[in-house]
């Protein structure tokens, strides 16, 4: 078909691609600075780090490889949701009631923080606050998996409303959802836009910003030291908000998994291909599948589908971002969700780094013998709200402030990831079970969409 593959792979992401006006860079680090704190990584962590220790008068510098935002920030879904991690029953178990509920009030205040900085700024990030809904799309025990995600996430104190088949007619959801979970707080964003608006309340603020400036290395001691190619910033405290690339700077491998996700987006809709889909309101999918699913339309309505063939590479490698097998699935996955949309064309693919914790929850804390490295990582692909979040955290945890319910994040205690080779061999084998239980899912899908064409 004329419509399976992209028409061209973005280095960056369709949202950095067609933003306007395109900003030059800001001036690279040079010479010798010294600062209060440097962070290391200009995304959602490292932005809103520096703009809560601004407002504590605390002198600040974000060194950034690329562009700020220009990271996975810049490359994901756009999704901004509550979420328990990345499999909420598990977080539950692992938990237990009372911490759990006490995770349930940091993400829902993770998502308000999000709007408030929106709202901070004026600036226009195309959010939709139209919720996201978790999907089943097949009637087999993903149907039961659904309503456990509901009545936990109620009782939890998330706000969320159950859809049955009636209900999704009713909000024009596409067919291929049976069943679904629906949270009304939060929605869908253009994250470059978002990136863009912490951006310009950071510099409001004060803050300095070096881009194109890639760290060699972080030099710990009772000052920390920040080693690029052009120079150096010496400072008393350093964050890494790094995320997924903070094994490359020697950092925090027994914490995470760095896995690679891509994500590709259609040509805009007709209006007639736009009326044939309904889904007036909007919601970002989710799918229930182990590999999740992202489905949603964008603010000049293409269809956005990510996720589901998430890469693991070796060691501090990353995997081929512009991998023609990943965007085959996602395009299957883009054929048997929407039939109705069969002629319309893929545009702009991407791949992006996420980093995945061993329980699919984010941690927050403190490195070295001085205890004055900070860092906010693990994800686990739910970023935009918690990310943008653990700046507030991270802030207090430096200042000696009270973190109130954010504690539950720092500092913990989590199932320690294993070194090369076993991360590759333990991973790889995770993955290989999840992809067997999602093929069952996707098979039952298949087979019901055929019963029902049928008859």
């Amino acid at each position: 078909m004329s419509n399976s593959n992209i028409k061209s792979f973005s280095a960056t992401s369709f949202w950095f691609d067609s933003i306007e006006p395109q900003l030059p860079f800001l001036p690279s680090l040079e010479g010798d600075q010294h600062y209060d704190v440097a962070i290391i990584g200009g995304g959602f962590t490292g932005l809103s780090t520096a703009i809560a220790l601004r407002e504590r008068n605390v002198r600040v510098a974000i060194i950034e490889k690329g562009r700020a935002g220009s990271g996975a920030s810049g490359r994901n879904s756009g999704h901004v949701g509550c979420s328990l991690g990345m499999l909420p029953l598990l977080t539950y178990k692992n938990f237990g009631e009372e911490r759990t509920r006490q995770l349930s009030r940091v993400v829902n205040d993770a998502v308000d923080n999000v709007e408030h900085m929106i709202a901070q700024s004026g600036a226009d990030c195309d959010y939709n606050q139209c919720g996201n809904i978790m999907a089943a799309v097949s009637r087999g025990e993903e149907n039961s998996k659904i309503e456990k995600y509901a009545a936990l996430f109620e009782k939890m104190g998330i706000e969320n409303e159950l859809l049955d088949q009636n209900a999704l007619q009713k909000k024009g959801i596409p067919e291929c959802v049976v069943k679904a979970a629906h949270w009304k707080k939060g929605g869908v964003i253009n994250p470059v836009k978002y990136a863009r608006c912490l951006t310009d309340i950071a510099l409001a603020k004060g803050v300095v910003i070096y881009e194109n400036s890639e760290v060699e290395q972080i030099i710990p001691g009772k000052k920390v030291t920040i080693v690029s190619d052009r120079g150096n910033v010496f400072c008393d405290k350093a964050v890494l908000a790094t995320n997924a690339y903070s094994g490359e700077l020697g950092f925090l491998k027994h914490k995470i998994i760095p896995m690679s996700v891509s994500v590709f987006v259609s040509d805009p809709l007709t209006v007639e291909q736009r009326a044939r889909l309904d889904w007036q309101g909007g919601e970002g999918i989710t799918t229930a599948h182990m590999a999740l699913e992202n489905i949603r339309l964008t603010a000049d309505n293409r269809i956005l589908i990510g996720s589901k063939s998430a890469r693991l590479g070796f060691g501090t490698s990353h995997p081929t971002p512009n991998d023609s097998l990943t965007f085959s699935t996602l395009n299957t996955v883009f054929r048997d969700r929407l039939p109705e949309l069969s002629d319309v064309n893929i545009d702009v693919g991407w791949t992006g780094r996420v980093a995945i914790s061993s329980d699919g929850v984010p941690s927050i804390g403190t490195l070295s013998k001085h205890n004055n490295i900070y860092y906010g990582v693990g994800y686990s692909g739910h970023g935009i709200a918690m990310a943008s979040n653990a700046g507030n955290v991270i802030a207090k945890l430096m200042c000696g402030e009270d973190l109130e319910e954010a504690q539950i994040l720092v500092n913990r205690k989590a199932l320690r990831v294993p070194p090369e080779p076993f991360r590759w061999i333990v991973g790889r084998s995770v993955m290989a079970a999840m992809k067997g239980v999602d093929k069952k899912i996707d098979r039952n899908a298949k087979l019901e969409r055929r019963s029902s064409t049928s008859m």
